[in-house]
């Protein structure tokens, strides 16, 4: 997958509930998983951290 496609800490995004169109929040990706059981840790543009390991759809926002 071409690297400007992928998800890197630092970039801004969108929580999705379970690929819904329910967002749980917006927000900056602090950690990344790599293993199982890994959880993404996402602090949300208000401040609160959120870890979230499944049942979730992290979108990257557009740049530019």
């Amino acid at each position: 997958m071409n690297s400007v496609k992928m998800i890197k800490v630092g970039d801004k995004v969108a929580v999705n509930f379970n690929s819904a169109q329910f967002t749980l929040c917006h927000g900056t990706v602090c950690s990344i998983p790599c293993a199982t059981g890994d959880s993404w840790i996402i602090e949300a543009d208000d401040g609160n951290v959120h870890y979230i390991s499944e049942g979730c759809t992290i979108t990257k926002a557009p740049t530019g």
